[in-house]
């Protein structure tokens, strides 16, 4: 009998071989889905929505992943068969006191990687413009005064059309600049890559 090629002519190696290749694919779907480091809050989510929706049931369905996020998931916001609006779940880098950069000589910024986060979701509506944002997990050490519904509340209505500037279109809030900038570039990068999607 004729040997296999590629040390296939024992059992043995077969099976290390045919074990390899299992792993390397449960490696491979593992890691396809590493994005999501944090869970959807489908309740809270459900909530907000109902209170946009009055008398409507609502169902989430995940929709494909984005290449221009990163640390988040889009869904559309179901009505049996009509598409109401659209999700966003996500998480924002924020900064430890003392901010995301440390100066080394000669003005050079480094970053000092004292990253904290918060997590958050941004409900559209059918034609894409924001409708709510709440924060519903807020893991920095300051800064949660961003968390407040009034200063969230500015951003209704907002397309993306626009650049927004903190402090000047954007309200600015004493004690919580980096995570009210953080949030604000979040909300402009996620809004674009909403309307650029084809997903209806």
């Amino acid at each position: 009998m004729e040997a296999l090629p590629f040390g296939f002519n024992n059992r043995r190696n077969m099976k290390r071989i045919v074990i390899g290749l299992f792993m390397t694919g449960l490696f491979i779907l593992i890691t396809s889905f590493s994005w999501e480091e944090f869970p959807t809050p489908v309740r809270k989510i459900q909530n907000a929505a109902a209170k946009l929706w009055k008398d409507k049931s609502l169902k989430l369905l995940p929709l494909a992943r984005q290449s221009c996020v990163e640390d988040g998931r889009f869904f559309g916001l179901l009505h049996g068969a009509d598409t109401l609006g659209y999700v966003f779940v996500g998480r924002a880098n924020s900064c430890r006191s003392g901010g995301c950069f440390a100066e080394e000589s000669g003005n050079k910024p480094m970053p000092n990687l004292q990253f904290e986060y918060f997590d958050y979701f941004i409900i559209y509506g059918s034609r894409k413009q924001i409708k709510r944002i709440q924060i519903y997990n807020y893991q920095a050490t300051h800064g949660q005064e961003v968390m407040s519904r009034g200063w969230l509340n500015q951003f209704k209505g907002y397309e993306g059309k626009q650049t927004l500037e903190y402090g000047k279109d954007v309200e600015a809030i004493s004690g919580a600049t980096v995570s009210a900038m953080a949030m604000i570039d979040n909300l402009q990068l996620i809004t674009t890559c909403l309307r650029q999607t084809d997903s209806q």
